[in-house]
């Protein structure tokens, strides 16, 4: 069987045919393959959509990588996904690492960014390799179980919060209350992605907002993507109360796992709240090159954009 390499453009790929690949790689398949998370980020960043794809003769997917380039200076970088998401390769993973290697070899000098969540071997000369870890949750067992699972403490706060009279809701509404996320992103997200493939939660006091968070849904699987609390909020434990809410709602949306997400380097108080909910540590591993004549642009930039 002839098979061709090619990298194309989002509009050159029909979305049903898209959507029945991913729906046949399904155990590999995320959110972050689809192609409302590319559209969302296109929007958002201005970052140009492509598919390095291993195809059949008569176009038939073999194995894709969904990447973004982002254009800084006039230098093309390639970054598959921003937000250190799952978009890694999917399709047949016997033969996928020629793809990925491929990707890490496109021309140019800008950055190379690959997050590989199938822990494969790739050898990958002049590239940094770091492991990176999530935390995963089973919510595949009935509610009562998961609840006694939990962590003393986190029942506790969820009753305090119960008790505090805290009530939870899903809007598709843009707040202007994620304060750690840029807003264009959020807006973007809210319109692209809701309600088939985000929840955004909300935790009320007397209709007043004190916590809301995003959750991908896609599959199988719910992830933990972003939080914002108030002082009101923190001390009336509603973020608690909030992601009890959204692990319910996960279950009845037929998801098995639960992901609260990578953490940033030494954020140990956030990997212990993520562990008290019963989750076990899933790595893998993130490759990257930054070529040394434009280390100086990118940092810079960062100065400039704070």
């Amino acid at each position: 069987m002839l098979t061709k390499i090619e990298a194309l453009n989002m509009v050159d790929i029909q979305k049903d045919l898209w959507n029945k690949f991913l729906l046949n790689n399904s155990k590999q398949a995320t959110v972050f393959h689809t192609q409302e998370w590319m559209q969302t980020l296109q929007e958002a960043h201005g970052y140009e959509p492509k598919y390095l794809t291993m195809m059949t003769e008569d176009h038939s997917f073999i194995a894709a990588i969904p990447f973004m380039i982002d254009i800084r200076f006039g230098i093309k970088n390639y970054l598959s996904m921003p937000y250190d998401t799952y978009g890694g390769v999917i399709g047949d993973i016997e033969i996928a690492s020629h793809l990925i290697n491929k990707f890490l070899r496109l021309p140019g000098i800008g950055v190379r960014y690959y997050v590989d969540y199938t822990n494969k071997s790739i050898v990958c000369k002049d590239y940094v390799s770091l492991k990176q870890s999530t935390e995963l949750m089973d919510i595949s067992e009935d509610v009562d179980v998961i609840w006694k699972k939990l962590h003393k403490d986190n029942r506790t706060a969820i009753r305090f919060a119960n008790n505090y009279n805290v009530t939870t809701r899903i809007t598709s509404e843009y707040l202007n209350i994620f304060d750690k996320i840029p807003q264009n992103l959020v807006k973007s997200i809210l319109n692209n992605m809701c309600p088939e493939y985000c929840v955004q939660y909300i935790a009320d006091i007397d209709n007043v907002c004190v916590a809301a968070s995003l959750f991908f849904i896609y599959g199988d699987m719910a992830m933990y993507w972003a939080n914002t609390t108030t002082e009101l909020g923190r001390k009336t434990n509603s973020n608690y109360l909030l992601l009890w809410s959204a692990i319910q709602y996960a279950k009845l949306k037929g998801c098995t796992t639960f992901n609260f997400g990578s953490s940033p380097s030494g954020a140990n108080n956030l990997i212990k709240f993520k562990k008290s909910w019963g989750t076990n540590t899933y790595t893998y591993t993130k490759y990257q090159k930054t070529p040394f004549l434009i280390k100086p642009l990118l940092v810079i930039k960062e100065v400039i954009h704070g």
